[in-house]
């Protein structure tokens, strides 16, 4: 299929099966649904111009394994294209046999892709490629990424009717539960509506009283007086919003780092909320990345300074500030795929730009993956960067998709 595709041959000139020349004019649309694999191509027999769909096998018995010749879908193929011709069969359209015109460099640099010797199968090619084609690529990567990100956005949105407010506090709200605690915290952000939230914004004590209380991690009895203080207090607004609980065995805390666990990361959400309950529509009026950084650097309440847990005193004290990474994360996997996502469904192309312009601006993550790339002389100027060849990496280098990938496609398509 890929070389037909792009008319990889050795000759302009096919001869078929049965003696007549051929000559592709246009190889068609690859078809990835049931029926043809090529529709609208054009081809050249001989002096008559012809227009149709091109059907591809790897020999040509595969016509009548595959039963073609009792598919009305098949009856008007102009061409049937096959690897190596092994039978005449019933086909009304002549048979191309593409084995003599497919270089062994071709397929020698294929097998190199496809049975790779490094978790980068382009390894050993790399050097040779156009820093503008990878540039590129790199681009639309990122993109992809983006896109891909929209998508369970999109399904929060539709839960919330459209409610972008909502949506956004949800998704961050799932954001900040990392890998381990997401659905939690996403469970957590749909029984606590942020309109609910918003009308204690004034009140720290009260916002962290509805989170924690919600969040089922409040004590019935307690000998702490601030975990009695917030008991208190929930005890009150739960009746007075009728608000349901989760059980607290849906959280967990092992092999997280303290500065993660949920209790103390409920504890810097109510401070954003208190700071400003209109979490989106800050980030709308924020033209600049290191603005959007200090508006998440929030500082959980005093009693945070030397608890983890509530109820649990720290050996240590310091203030509980939402670190740096970690608001940086936030931008890169939350706040800038909603932006972009907004942009798009408000038809307000700025905004996606400024949310690109954002991972312009924000440093390279650092870790293995990106380490490879840099060994390979692929460095990641910025977190644009590196979530490109992130992405790079685990949707298109660990499942060989080199066919696919426009490095490859210049590899198979050079003197490499």
């Amino acid at each position: 299929h890929y070389i037909w595709k792009h008319r990889l041959f050795t000759s302009p000139v096919l001869k078929a099966v049965s003696g007549e020349n051929i000559l592709v004019l246009k190889a068609g649309e690859h078809n990835h649904d049931a029926g043809p694999d090529f529709f609208n191509a054009r081809i050249k027999v001989d002096d008559t111009e012809w227009a149709g769909n091109v059907e591809l096998h790897l020999k040509t018995s595969d016509w009548e394994k595959h039963r073609h010749q009792n598919d009305k879908r098949y009856h008007n193929i102009i061409l049937h294209v096959v690897y190596e011709h092994d039978k005449n069969g019933e086909q009304n359209c002549p048979v191309v046999e593409l084995k003599p015109y497919i270089s062994e460099e071709l397929i020698h640099r294929y097998r190199q892709l496809i049975l790779p010797q490094h978790r980068i199968p382009c390894a050993d090619h790399l050097t040779h490629i156009n820093a503008l084609t990878l540039r590129h690529w790199m681009d639309r990567v990122l993109t992809e990424r983006l896109q891909h990100k929209c998508e369970p956005i999109e399904v929060l949105l539709a839960k919330t009717r459209n409610n972008f407010e909502e949506t956004f506090y949800i998704w961050l709200m799932r954001a900040l539960g990392l890998k381990v605690n997401a659905d939690a915290f996403e469970q957590l952000a749909t029984l606590l509506p942020l309109k609910i939230l918003a009308k204690h914004k004034s009140n720290l004590l009260q916002l962290e009283a509805l989170l924690l209380g919600c969040a089922g991690m409040l004590p019935t009895k307690s000998k702490d007086d601030y975990a009695r203080q917030l008991q208190a207090e929930f005890t009150f607004l739960q009746h007075k919003y009728r608000l349901n609980t989760m059980p607290v065995e849906r959280w967990k805390w092992l092999r997280l780092r303290p500065g993660n666990f949920p209790e103390l990361r409920l504890a810097q959400m109510a401070s954003l909320i208190h700071q400003s309950s209109h979490l989106l529509s800050r980030l709308l009026e924020t033209k600049k990345a290191d603005d959007a950084l200090l508006f998440f650097k929030v500082q959980a309440s005093a009693y945070w300074n030397n608890h983890y847990r509530l109820g649990v005193e720290s050996e240590t004290t310091a203030s509980k500030k939402l670190g740096t990474t970690t608001a940086r994360l936030l931008l890169i996997n939350a706040v800038i795929p909603f932006l972009f996502m907004y942009g798009e469904r408000k038809h307000e192309p700025h905004i996606k730009e400024n949310a690109l312009m954002w991972l312009e601006h924000l440093p390279a993550e650092q870790n293995s993956t990106l380490q490879e790339w840099a060994k390979l002389g692929v460095n990641a100027q910025n977190a644009g960067d590196s979530q490109a060849l992130l992405t790079l990496q685990k949707e298109y280098c660990n499942f060989t998709r080199c066919l696919e990938c426009s490095i490859g496609h210049k590899i198979l398509n050079s003197n490499v």
